[in-house]
């Protein structure tokens, strides 16, 4: 599974790749910025003839029939579209350099929604908390091999536009993952603040919904309600998942880092909160799982915002059933950095 807006992370004996950086809101891909929106021809052309221009927000395989499986590169840009970069063709293949129609997208992951074996993107964007204000959600695919059923095409390589719903809200976060293990595929987690005429109290302002394909055989175009939604009083700034190894379904972190909160929930008939923890003084600010002692289960890996000599990164063991609900413990491994890492992943670097 790729991702994400802060990290990617893949199975493997892994080693920390830590970063202390000192920005509030830093991710893979490219925090939009205030710009006017181009029109998609004159932003694909743009792409096509600049390439230079890009940078990178998370890689993976969009198309796996390209020739030697390389990756690609998806990013948002300043003028808020997602797009998709690949430098390598070989022979007359064309570059993929696909365009998303329209803007305003905060955020985005990739995941398998229609199990073809690529990975395809879902995005949220726009939307605002007044009464009647709409986000959206969109999954694409920038690379189909049926034009027939394409809904245009860029750089001579057809894309479409599988699934879009409004979100009654403003939408901030989104993840893909393996939240149904009886559905091939990956299933879709996003958070939005609901509108203020909807809101009951400030404990429940914000939601969280997870949908999965409609029917058996996924084609990213059918959805419906996994489970039911998750109101909470937190804004969450920080979303990551990942299979830690017990062949149940990805669990889910969360930071909100205001309060320095974390939550980990594992998914069943309804969220259930596997281990939660908060500090104001040493705020949780990321996450990230990874294998990283090598077998068994695997690991999750925090940071929270301290001076030396306080434990900044903190090694946290999977142990389902515990007795007392928390599932994750601690290890010795509570390291000290100065500065604090800012940004957390995991990969396997030796």
């Amino acid at each position: 599974m790729m991702h994400k807006t802060f990290r990617d992370h893949e199975k493997g004996w892994s080693m920390l790749v830590l970063f202390a950086l000192l920005m509030s809101n830093v991710a893979i891909l490219l925090t939009p910025v205030a710009a006017q929106a181009e029109p998609i021809e004159a932003a694909a052309s743009a792409l096509i003839s600049a390439p230079s221009q890009v940078a990178p927000a998370d890689t993976t395989t969009i198309d796996a029939d390209e020739p030697l499986g390389d990756d690609e590169i998806v990013y948002i840009g300043a003028d808020e579209r997602i797009y998709v970069y690949d430098p390598f063709t070989i022979g007359n293949n064309p570059a993929i350099k696909w365009v998303s129609p329209d803007d305003d997208w905060r955020a985005f992951d990739l995941g398998d929604f229609n199990n073809d074996g690529d990975m395809e993107i879902v995005a949220v964007g726009d939307g605002g908390t007044e009464s009647g204000d709409f986000g959206k959600l969109a999954v694409y695919d920038p690379v189909v091999t049926d034009s027939s059923g394409a809904d245009g095409e860029i750089n001579g390589v057809p894309w479409r536009k599988l699934h879009e719903r409004l979100i009654p809200g403003k939408p901030t976060l989104v993840d893909a993952g393996n939240f149904d293990p009886n559905i091939p595929g990956d299933e879709i987690a996003y958070g939005f603040l609901m509108n203020d005429d909807v809101v009951r109290d400030e404990g429940d302002k914000y939601r969280f919904t997870i949908i999965k394909s409609a029917i058996p055989a996924p084609d990213g175009t059918n959805w419906t309600d996994h489970i039911s939604s998750k109101d909470d009083g937190n804004e969450w700034d920080y979303i990551e998942s990942a299979a830690l190894g017990d062949g149940g379904p990805d669990k889910i972190a969360l930071i909100e880092e205001d309060g320095g909160e974390i939550n980990v929930f594992k998914l069943g008939s309804g969220w259930e909160r596997i281990f939660d923890d908060s500090s104001s003084s040493k705020p949780y600010r990321a996450v990230a799982f990874g294998d990283v002692y090598g077998g068994g289960y695997v690991e999750m890996v925090t940071s929270r915002r301290a001076s030396s000599p306080l434990v900044t990164l903190i090694i946290y063991n999977y142990t389902p059933g515990a007795t007392d609900g928390n599932e994750m413990r601690p290890d010795a491994n509570a390291l000290q950095f100065n500065p604090y890492p800012r940004v957390v992943w995991t990969t396997d670097a030796n």
